[in-house]
């Protein structure tokens, strides 16, 4: 990625599922995108404040947030969409959740 987020900008890239099923299984064609949920690609250094100090986004490169649909700003790099988010507009993080297999 080209882009570095300054300041409390994030950059995220939407999660697009190949395929939407209903509840009962079949796959929808032409279902609507999702645009919300998103992962964090890059993050911003964070929010400077009047005495200086910096406070840092709580999220991370990794994580997944949801985001409103009218939050970001689209930029394009190659052919990836991405968005850029100012970290205060996130409204959830989805725990990454890992199996224990062993």
């Amino acid at each position: 990625m080209n882009i570095k987020p300054l300041f409390n900008n994030i950059i995220v890239k939407p999660i697009i599922v190949d395929e939407v099923r209903s509840e009962f299984g079949i796959v929808l064609a032409n279902a609507p995108v999702d645009k919300t949920r998103c992962e964090v690609v890059a993050v911003g250094p964070g929010k400077p404040l009047d005495n200086g100090d910096v406070v840092a986004p709580t999220v991370k490169v990794g994580d997944t947030v949801i985001v409103p649909e009218t939050a970001g700003h689209p930029v394009m790099d190659g052919r990836e969409e991405y968005f850029i988010v100012d970290a205060s507009k996130i409204v959830g993080v989805i725990p990454n959740v890992k199996s224990d297999s062993n």
